[in-house]
């Protein structure tokens, strides 16, 4: 590839990075995806990438510690946020520093969500603990941590 043509792509790179970056935060993953379905070049992408990066336009670390605060609040478990964010292509490393991994948090959005749900709790009883189990568990929750919770006596007065 010329030089002349590389410069060239490297600027439209920079110009349909910038609008991309305007419209939402994008990891750099996210935008290099981006811009590889637009046919440029992986030596213009990598050189987009930095610019971004070093501009200030592309912070991962922040990035992924907002989309682990979304989803925290949403009310998923730790572990099913960081799944999440792993299947997304994100840095393990970043997601082990970043995501939490005590059992405190774990509790709290179980509790959060079990008191969303105590009046079908109350209505259906004890009977139906295995169906609300499972369904914890799929949201992510530990199955000894769903049990405990389960098992509180307040739950069901």
């Amino acid at each position: 590839m010329d030089i002349m043509d590389l410069d060239a792509e490297i600027t439209e790179g920079k110009k349909r990075a910038l609008y991309l970056l305007s419209r939402s935060a994008l990891l750099s993953s996210d935008l290099a995806r981006k811009l590889q379905a637009r046919a440029f070049s992986a030596e213009a992408i990598a050189t987009v990438i930095a610019f971004c990066t070093q501009s200030g336009y592309i912070n991962d670390a922040e990035r992924v510690a907002q989309l682990i605060a979304k989803e925290l609040n949403k009310g998923r478990s730790p572990r099913w946020v960081y799944l999440k964010l792993k299947q997304k292509g994100i840095d393990e490393s970043l997601l082990q520093a970043l995501c939490p991994t005590d059992s405190t948090r774990e509790k709290e959005a179980l509790a959060r969500i079990l008191r969303k749900h105590a009046p079908a709790l109350r209505r259906s009883g004890r009977d139906t603990w295995q169906k609300w189990a499972q369904k914890l568990c799929r949201l992510g929750f530990s199955y000894e941590s769903v049990i405990e919770a389960l098992k509180r006596e307040d739950l069901f007065s």
